[in-house]
């Protein structure tokens, strides 16, 4: 296999998580399992509205320890490139999968739901909705 390809063989234990590993250790252990360098994770990264690109000076203070809490959206881009499930990147940074419902008052859960119906276009304007309602909040 060459530097820029990827595996899609499936999952192996070599690539799951350790417990005693950083979410930074995690991410550099995979990349260099997957034969990839800064550059080439980052230029494989999404460059479009739906998801986050991850930068090559981002994804280093990522591995080493210096990024504090990382978006959501982000770790699922890494979780792509670096062809491992989205959970369990997003575990080894702090996210659980009862996270966001756990918490949230059952108003909340249920505009969650209703939202995640919604075309990926749809939830970018809505995006710009929330954003817009907090920076008027706050100006208050």
């Amino acid at each position: 296999m060459t530097k820029k390809q990827r595996s899609t063989a499936p999952q192996s234990d070599q690539f799951a998580p350790l417990p005693d590993e950083s979410l930074g250790e995690y991410l550099r252990r995979l990349r260099l399992i997957r034969g990839m360098d800064l550059g080439d994770v980052s230029s494989q990264t999404p460059r479009n509205p739906d998801s986050q690109h991850v930068s090559q000076s981002y994804l280093s203070q990522l591995e080493l320890g210096r990024a504090v809490n990382p978006s959501r959206e982000r770790l699922i881009s890494l979780a792509h490139v670096l062809n491992v499930p989205e959970t369990w990147i997003l575990e080894k940074a702090g996210f659980t999968s009862g996270q966001l419902t756990g918490e949230l008052d059952p108003r909340d859960r249920d505009l969650l739901l209703r939202a995640a119906q919604l075309s990926k276009e749809d939830r970018s304007v809505l995006d710009v909705i929330i954003d817009s309602l907090l920076l008027r909040r706050k100006k208050q």
